[in-house]
């Protein structure tokens, strides 16, 4: 697009942006009237000018906007635009000397501390407790702290120091507010973090300033923090193998068995092995004729056979014989006749 009627001119320029100029800002300019012109005559110059500056409100707003980008760093840019409108045949335009000579940039400015706004300082441990065997019994955190000027309770009341473990938040907080300008503990005794300790997980530490409120920053606080110290106190167990009862009964079933197989062996020697070849099979011999294995039939006395004998015939008339038995000894050629019928009156 031309600037079309402007005729010559050479614009000067400051732009305030963030550094990557997504930002700009146009803080100061001085734009040429008659330069260039034919009728002011040859050459033209112009002496020492000043810009023409927005007001401390703009400026003060472009400055918060780009240093809201970074809060550190900003960009200020000195520019010199040249236009030639008609640059051409016999209008040619030389430019000799054209620049800036100063700029000066002065302002005041107090940081906004932004609510919630935190900065740690961070540890990070290799994992050092795990095992079945192994109890954690007490942990403690130790530090001593200070600032160099006492903190503006009026402004942030609630500001404090947080403690982290493993990014679990331990329940008890410092207030910046009772911070001293000497080294002091934290915590008479130090803070009790036993819950927080946990097994088989690396070990972090994080002590972390946390901005509770927003406010206005126009004095530069100084928090300074020494001897941390993380003390961990954890019991090791090593039981008996016998304790288990599985190892018990198995060695009591194995000594079981070694006892009656050595006494076995023990009663075999002495009642067999610790006797000779010929003398074992005498003594096994000599067994076998024991009473509990006598032959079925006995030898005895004729007198006894014919005892036991007679003794069966008489049971078998007992039953038939009644009355009283006489006295009368039989006479063994009178009980019977030579002839039938002759009886012994």
């Amino acid at each position: 697009m031309t600037d079309y009627g402007t005729y010559d001119y050479v614009k000067f320029y400051v732009l305030i942006s963030d550094l990557s100029k997504s930002k700009v800002y146009e803080a100061a300019y001085n734009q040429t009237v008659n330069i260039g012109q034919d009728t002011e005559g040859n050459p033209h110059l112009m002496p020492d000018t000043y810009m023409i500056n927005v007001s401390e409100q703009d400026l003060m707003f472009y400055l918060s906007s780009a240093l809201s980008t970074d809060n550190h760093n900003f960009t200020v840019t000195l520019g010199v635009r040249i236009w030639c409108e008609d640059n051409r045949l016999s209008d040619g335009d030389t430019w000799n000397y054209i620049y800036i000579k100063s700029c000066d940039l002065t302002f005041t400015y107090e940081k906004r501390i932004n609510q919630f706004s935190t900065v740690s300082w961070y540890q990070n441990t290799e994992k050092m407790f795990s095992g079945d065997n192994l109890q954690i019994t007490g942990g403690t955190l130790k530090f001593d702290y200070k600032i160099n000027q006492l903190w503006a309770s009026s402004l942030s009341p609630n500001s404090e120091i947080r403690i982290f473990i493993n990014n679990n938040p331990l329940l008890e907080t410092v207030k910046l507010s009772g911070a001293g300008l000497s080294f002091n503990e934290a915590k008479i005794d130090g803070f009790d973090i036993t819950y927080l300790i946990l097994k088989d997980l690396n070990i972090s530490l994080s002590l972390q300033m946390f901005i509770a409120d927003e406010f206005p920053l126009t004095d530069n606080f100084t928090i300074s923090i020494t001897d941390v110290s993380l003390e961990i106190s954890y019991i090791l167990f090593f039981p008996d193998p016998v304790d288990d009862p599985w190892i018990f009964s198995g060695l009591f079933i194995i000594a079981s068995i070694a006892t009656v197989v050595l006494a076995g062996i023990l009663i075999a020697y002495i009642k067999v092995w610790r006797f000779p070849v010929p003398v074992r099979k005498v003594r096994k011999y000599r067994k076998t004729l024991s009473s509990d294995k006598t032959p079925g039939v006995g030898i005895v006395t004729p007198k006894t056979s014919f005892s036991k004998d007679y003794n069966q015939e008489l049971k078998k008339t007992n039953r038939l014989l009644k009355g009283t038995p006489t006295n009368e000894k039989v006479v063994p050629d009178k009980i019977l006749d030579k002839k039938e019928g002759n009886l012994p009156k």
